[in-house]
């Protein structure tokens, strides 16, 4: 990094404002990997769902989908009534935080640092609960969807829908 002579900006507040930007940039990246795990699995238990013929199977999945739905729901905005963003979830929180660092020619205030830290430990929390959503649910699914000869149906729906 070159320091910029008109710049009151020292060396050490640009090194400490690039390192929260990046760490922010990559909570970005970390929760778009969640989301699309999220998505591309509630893709493959949505066309299951209307060929589902057990009760009980049926009722596993759209438990399991909807628990993922909800944990998708407190990642990003999902209700929209206008052209802005009508609800701030974590996606949203992340935006503010790293806009706000990127945009000021000062280094990140101790406030933008916690606030970081809050925000990262949220993400990890969202992580952690995914993974526990998935162990729950997702062997017992299988199950149920093979006893009903759907488990090679949803592959293929899911390849379908990629090629779109």
């Amino acid at each position: 990094m070159q320091r910029d002579p008109n710049s009151d900006m020292t060396l050490a507040d640009m090194e400490d404002q690039y390192s929260t930007a990046m760490q922010l940039y990559n909570m970005h990246e970390r929760l778009g990997k969640l989301v699309d795990s999220i998505s591309t699995k509630q893709k493959t238990l949505q066309p299951a769902l209307d060929k589902l013929k057990n009760v009980k199977v049926k009722k596993l999945v759209q438990e399991y989908y909807d628990k993922l739905e909800a944990l998708r729901s407190k990642l990003l905005a999902t209700k929209q009534k206008s052209l802005f963003v009508d609800e701030k979830m974590l996606r949203e929180d992340i935006t503010e935080v790293y806009a706000s660092v990127c945009n000021q020619e000062t280094a990140p205030s101790n406030l933008q640092k916690e606030r970081a830290g809050v925000l990262l430990q949220q993400l990890g929390d969202a992580e952690k609960l995914n993974a526990s959503i998935n162990s729950q649910y997702n062997e017992k699914v299988k199950a149920g969807l093979l006893k009903e000869k759907l488990d090679k149906m949803e592959k293929t729906e899911v390849k379908k829908k990629a090629n779109q």
